[in-house]
């Protein structure tokens, strides 16, 4: 096999009557006394990734990959003698001859460089740096083990310019390690090269394999065959096709999911290439991973006819279509499993009561809504802390008297807008739950998607994508619904806030708002993507009382109750954006929350307030100017004849409430 590096202990001819010949070179009795004297300082330096003990020094191979193969003795008799282990063929027996094969030089180039080395440790700082060096490398405990394949790769010539180390620091982990042979560094090169380029420039027909072990099984068959540096994962731009080009070649990928796509992504790097293209097509039987390799006789496939390359996505052929009747709707006509759902609404809506009331009746197995509801576990993740949902999970207990249900809150905000922070906790807490209530886990429940961004940006597309696809993950990895609690944008009318992506990507949105004109909050599905919408609902809340504090008072939550009865949107219908946003503000403004003392029910009571206070709001959520006087007063005056002469508000000279009321007159 050619050679890039010539590992001879003996000097060549040559090179020794050259050496002789120049009465100025360096002592190599004198250098190679100074390397001895400073072994285990001149390995450290030579090889960063050596781990170095008592008795010698160990490391990868010659290249200075991390392993144990390459053996260094570093004290006794024998001090500075070596042997790779793994390669019989690498060995020597002294410091210098280490330093040639290492760094690839002639004795003479090495010579001079090692004396300028000897030379500057006697300099204190340079000699503590060394010493330094060798204490850090005595810490390094990371082995790859033994060395398990090595395989060149070279140019036209034969000539070696990278080669990539397999080992297998634990059995079924495997790691490559490549060597840039030109660079003399550890690395790919930065235009990667095709494996066995001398074999396959003299064949007319190539087999493209996803690894080198596949290809080099092929080779040893007599079969012309290559594969990239980096197997699967290689950046495909980075790699030097112009050898295959105008030959046929035949793709044969490992049977699985990662193979499929790389004989996709080749299939895509050698059109306009190669004169023709064929694809491997596994056998039905063939086990998970199956490649080149595990084949006794490769011909069978070769000699088999064409065939396109099978798809790396799924798809269903027309006369293959069959309708699916299994209902995966876990809230019936509602929810569907697997899926994403997205609440809405503004503050103080009752939404988190809706979603809580919904979870638990799934956690229940119980009909929620006269809807039937297929029983499972839920996973909370209450993002703004856990004592306002134990709170809400106690006050549902006292009041419906059921017993242990499957649900659990996890209080601790989690990033789901990194892909590499929380989202495969939440998918491990998922599949825990899952196994230890022997139930599926019907829904992840993230409240609120603000805090789930961990500080990102609503409203940009790319922050909102990478919430979306993390979110995916959970789903396609648990098999759960995730449903995300949000907030409504200052727009009611345009649903809920931040960027347009989080609506196309939702299977389910439901829109909750409060109508103060019937006192009760209003639940509307405003998109299904499988199921049809329902009708309205609406719900109110009734206070539970949970015990007293430390102060002696009543510690008090809600549960929701269902009114019974379908709700017309009426206050809000025929308005303007801008008209429903300055109405939504007085509601805000002008709505107390009263408690019956006998039932517990909540409601809301309109009451009168400043018309002046109510243009201070509307600045401040910016439904009107705030910067120009002259403009605010304009917008104010015409919003508020706009709503009072559509019989929504009434007003007096100083003060403004809701029609219908009847506290229409106060403040008079």
């Amino acid at each position: 096999m050619p050679q890039i590096l010539d590992f001879n202990n003996a000097l060549r001819e040559k090179e020794l009557e050259a050496f002789l010949a120049n009465p100025s070179a360096p002592d190599r009795d004198k250098v190679l006394s100074g390397l001895t004297n400073a072994c285990e300082q001149f390995v450290a330096w030579l090889f960063p990734n050596a781990i170095v003990t008592p008795r010698n020094a160990r490391v990868g191979n010659i290249h200075g990959s991390p392993g144990t193969s390459l053996v260094i003795e570093t004290r006794g008799s024998k001090r500075g003698v070596w042997a790779d282990f793994a390669d019989p063929t690498q060995k020597g027996g002294n410091l210098i001859d280490l330093y040639m094969a290492a760094r690839g030089l002639p004795f003479a180039q090495a010579l001079n460089e090692l004396a300028d080395w000897v030379g500057h440790g006697s300099r204190p700082e340079v000699n503590y740096q060394r010493e330094q060096a060798v204490r850090k490398l005595k810490k390094v405990e990371r082995d790859l083990g033994p060395q398990k394949g090595e395989w060149h790769y070279t140019d036209a010539d034969g000539m070696i310019v990278a080669t990539v180390y397999r080992f297998e620091p634990e059995p079924g982990h495997k790691e490559f390690l490549p060597w840039d042979a030109i660079k003399r560094r550890y690395g790919n090169p930065d235009i990667r090269p095709l494996y066995n380029i001398p074999g396959i420039l003299k064949a007319q027909s190539v087999v493209m394999c996803e690894g080198e072990k596949a290809a080099q099984a092929l080779i040893d068959r007599g079969i012309a065959a290559t594969c990239v540096m980096g197997g699967s994962n290689s950046p495909l731009d980075r790699t030097d096709f112009a050898p295959l080009t105008g030959k046929k070649v035949t793709i044969w990928p490992d049977n699985d999911e990662p193979g499929r796509k790389f004989g996709a992504a080749i299939a895509g790097a050698l059109r306009g290439i190669v004169s023709e293209l064929d694809f491997i097509d596994p056998p039905a039987d063939a086990p998970k991973g199956w490649d080149a390799a595990d084949e006794q006789d490769p011909s069978v496939y070769l000699g088999a006819p064409s065939s396109a390359a099978k798809p790396v996505l799924p798809f269903v052929w027309f006369r293959d279509a069959r309708p699916n009747l299994e209902a995966n709707d876990f809230v019936e006509g509602l929810l569907t499993s697997g899926s994403m759902s997205v609440i809405y609404g503004p503050s103080n809506c009752g939404k988190t009561f809706f979603v809580l009331d919904l979870a638990l009746h799934v956690a229940w197995g119980r009909e929620w809504r006269g809807k039937i509801v297929d029983r499972g576990a839920v996973v909370y993740l209450s993002l703004e802390g856990a004592q306002g949902v134990q709170n809400r999970m106690n006050a549902f207990r006292s009041h419906h008297d059921c017993g242990d249900l499957p649900f659990v809150a996890m209080p601790k905000p989690v990033n789901l807008l990194d892909d590499k922070a929380d989202v495969e906790a939440v998918i491990q807490l998922v599949e825990y739950i899952a196994q230890e209530t022997a139930l599926p886990v019907r829904m992840v429940i993230v409240d609120t998607l603000s805090r789930a961004m961990a500080g990102g940006n609503e409203n940009s597309s790319e922050d909102m994508t990478a919430l979306i696809g993390n979110c995916d993950r959970v789903r396609h990895a648990t098999g759960a619904h995730v449903c995300i609690i949000h907030h409504s944008g200052k727009d009611e009318a345009r649903g809920a806030r931040g960027h347009s992506s989080l609506r196309a990507a939702t299977d389910t949105e439901i829109e909750i708002k409060r109508d103060p004109e019937v006192t009760r909050s209003i639940v509307k599905v405003v998109k299904q993507r499988d199921l049809e919408a329902d009708e309205p609902l609406a719900f109110t809340l009734k206070s539970v009382n949970l015990g007293t504090n430390k102060r002696g008072k009543p510690v008090t939550s809600c549960v929701v109750l269902d009114t019974g009865e379908g709700i017309a949107l009426g206050r809000f219908q025929g308005l303007s954006g801008k008209e429903r946003e300055a109405l939504e503000v007085l509601c805000e403004l002008t709505e107390a929350r009263s408690i019956d003392p006998e039932t517990g029910e909540i409601s809301l009571v309109p009451v009168a307030i400043c018309s002046g206070d109510w243009k201070d709001a509307l600045g401040t959520s910016g439904t009107i100017s705030r910067d120009n006087l002259e403009t605010s007063r304009r917008q104010f005056n015409r919003l508020r004849t706009s709503l009072e002469n559509k019989g929504k508000i009434a007003m007096t000279t100083t003060h403004v409430t809701l029609a219908g009321t009847s506290r229409d007159k106060a403040g008079q």
